[in-house]
């Protein structure tokens, strides 16, 4: 089990490295000159090559590549060219918001998608099976950004039960928090329900018909247990690789879902970062994000580990 963590700990410090080339490479293919747009359009040409000899711009591309990712080890994501803030306090005063939307997505995600997709499959074939794996077919269709304008237009507009923008911590007041999270939340949670029960129902009809459960039945074990002890527990493999691309999807997903309910989260700061031309924030947002779905595959390969008893040793010849 170290063996395979330590493995994937040197793979995850490889996977930044090259995320931070990539990062870096885009950047620099952007058109526009980052000079120009802190100089200011009425800027001479002097005061421009002032502010690129500052920035380091006129430096081969190499060098400004190490001079940057050494800052980043350091904590030093830059400083935007627009209020010349650091990137890095723009990064922790919004990726609490974007992690509790996240969190709160995944976990109705679960709440629902699991129990879908064991019932699904208990109910193989059956009406109950073709109204599940319809509503999973729909989830998986169904386009975040206009189910998260449905929900918002139906349940903010129409009935005013819930806020139609804005953000509360679970830390300051958590009723309000839910009031405030749980539209975004239903909206990132219903695709990865859809994944989740989809994967659950087709893990578990397989488990339910190996020899094992087969076993477990004739000898008397009662249909719960062998469905919940024994059954999810052999799916559980499958369902933990599905639910790490859900988390991926999630964490590029809340972009979209920050804009259209008003959360000032991590996504809605690269947004408008972007449309400034504000490229050390679009720099450092992008990384931070290829940062938490390392971390995310990292864990997962991780709970790999734990759940199979086969990967904990490596195998002999």
């Amino acid at each position: 089990m170290f063996h395979t963590i330590r493995k994937r700990l040197f793979e995850f410090v490889m996977t930044m490295v090259v995320a931070s080339i990539v990062v870096f490479s885009l950047m620099q293919l952007v058109p526009g000159d980052p000079a120009t747009i802190v100089a200011g359009e009425t800027a001479t040409p002097e005061r421009i090559e002032e502010i690129r000899e500052e920035l380091g711009l006129n430096d081969p591309v190499y060098v400004q590549y190490f001079r940057w990712t050494g800052d980043v080890v350091q904590g030093d994501l830059g400083r935007s060219s627009i209020n010349e803030q650091p990137v890095l306090d723009a990064v922790l005063r919004t990726l609490p918001r974007t992690i509790q939307v996240v969190v709160a997505g995944l976990l109705i995600a679960i709440a629902l998608g699991v129990p879908l997709g064991v019932l699904a499959a208990v109910k193989n074939n059956s009406p109950t099976d073709g109204i599940i794996r319809v509503l999973s077919t729909a989830g998986l269709a169904i386009p975040s950004f206009w189910l998260g304008l449905m929900l918002l237009s139906f349940f903010a507009l129409t009935l005013d039960w819930l806020p139609a923008t804005g953000f509360v911590s679970v830390f300051d007041d958590p009723v309000e928090a839910f009031k405030f999270t749980i539209l975004p939340a239903l909206t990132i949670g219903f695709s990865a329900m859809a994944a989740i029960s989809r994967q659950t129902r087709s893990a578990m009809i397989e488990a339910l018909r190996s020899d094992f459960v087969r076993t477990q039945r004739a000898m008397g074990v009662a249909e719960h247990s062998v469905v919940f002890r024994h059954a999810l527990k052999n799916a559980s493999i499958p369902l933990a690789t599905v639910l790490g691309l859900d988390v991926n999807r999630a964490i590029g997903g809340a972009v979209v879902i920050e804009s259209v309910f008003g959360i000032a989260g991590l996504g809605s700061v690269m947004v408008d970062a972007t449309q400034q031309r504000d490229f050390p924030v679009v720099q450092g947002v992008i990384l931070c994000v290829a940062a938490m779905v390392v971390v995310t595959n990292l864990l997962l390969d991780v709970t790999y580990t734990i759940l199979d008893p086969r990967m904990k040793t490596p195998a002999t010849a």
